[in-house]
């Protein structure tokens, strides 16, 4: 049989039934072939194989490359949502406003309150960026699991309904 050290690409080689010997011998027949001389047989670390990783890595690069311009588009997405959200509670707060302010009593009181929740909410969000509002997200998640838990559902149910 053939022993054949492939961190050194050489290798000792013993004659098969009447062969000669070599560095990468066969089984059973002529042994020859690979003599060695510390170069890799085909197959064991070749060039080829070389190249596959260098193309491996290349492609892998250019995929991180894409997936963090992916990222940062979306971020900026975001950031273009969490404005137009803010403007818009900022509006539908001054309606409330001016609708509470028709009224009187307990209906005027809540309609304040609420305009009030919307203008704060508005404000967190302008001077919150992405990464801080979903880090508080997740922060109030794992302290009021049930409470994020009610309120995911209240909004999609409201998210439902507008989209009908």
């Amino acid at each position: 049989m053939s022993e054949y050290d492939r961190t050194t690409g050489s290798g000792q080689g013993s004659s098969g039934s009447g062969g000669t010997s070599g560095g990468y011998g066969g089984v059973g027949g002529t042994s020859g072939g690979w003599s060695g001389g510390g170069e890799n047989p085909p197959g064991y670390g070749s060039t080829g194989t070389d190249t596959m990783t260098d193309k491996t890595r290349e492609m892998s690069e250019q995929a991180k490359d894409k997936a963090s311009e992916m990222a940062d588009k979306a971020t900026e997405q975001v950031d273009a949502g969490r404005e137009k959200a803010a403007s818009g509670l900022e509006r539908g707060a001054g309606q409330l406003r001016e609708k509470a302010s028709t009224t009187s009593g307990p209906t005027q009181q809540v309609g304040m309150k609420v305009a009030d929740g919307m203008e704060s909410a508005a404000g967190y969000l302008k001077e919150h960026n992405t990464e801080e509002i979903l880090t508080d997200m997740e922060q109030y998640v794992k302290e009021h699991p049930t409470q994020a838990l009610v309120g995911a559902i209240f909004a999609g149910f409201l998210i439902g309904r507008i989209l009908r």
